[in-house]
């Protein structure tokens, strides 16, 4: 967040109620982004101090083309640290046949067990030669995402060894799927 405008919603059902107009960046540029009276009590309510200038957060919201140029109309802002149990739909644990045998394998149980959740979990060998073996584990496997939960593998793994997957990264692989059909193929 780059710029923290706080203004009174002026008319209507949510007159006199406080709401924010801020400008957010990321490394394409900015957009000027609103938060409604209603989305952003309830940020307030969680974090007071989420929306300001300076803060590194995740915004959700629809793109707003009414005007001449485009804004956002946000309906969820989340911090940083909140963003791993937020968004993660899946983790896989990435395992090298050469660094990890079978005793990291008989760590990860108990560990795995500790961090119990809903959240799938995937073990993903690497074969060789770029080549790799991916393999959903049962129910029983399903974590709880979190950053404790990246400590203890890689704790036990090495750096690296856990990936957090989420929607976005499904929305991009999808896009990369697109792009090897284009519109005009017969």
């Amino acid at each position: 967040i780059v710029r923290v405008k706080k203004t009174v919603v002026k008319h209507g059902r949510s007159a006199g109620q406080p709401m924010a107009i801020i400008t957010i960046e990321d490394l394409d540029g900015q957009m000027d982004a609103t938060i409604f009276s209603d989305t952003y009590a309830g940020i307030v309510e969680r974090d007071p101090n989420l929306i300001a200038a300076e803060s590194i957060v995740f915004v959700r919201g629809k793109v707003d083309r009414t005007r001449e140029k485009p804004g956002l109309l946000v309906s969820e802002v989340v911090a940083v640290d909140q963003s791993i149990p937020r968004f993660a739909t899946a983790v896989a644990l990435c395992l090298d046949r050469i660094r990890h045998n079978g005793q990291k394998l008989q760590e990860l149980k108990p560990l795995l067990e500790k961090h119990r959740g809903k959240v799938a979990t995937y073990l993903q060998v690497a074969t060789g030669d770029a080549n790799r073996v991916i393999v959903r584990l049962g129910k029983e496997f399903q974590v709880r995402a979190s950053r404790p939960l990246v400590d203890d593998v890689e704790h036990v793994l090495g750096p690296g060894a856990l990936k957090i997957i989420g929607d976005g990264n499904h929305r991009l692989r999808r896009l990369e799927q697109q792009k090897l059909f284009p519109d005009d193929a017969p």
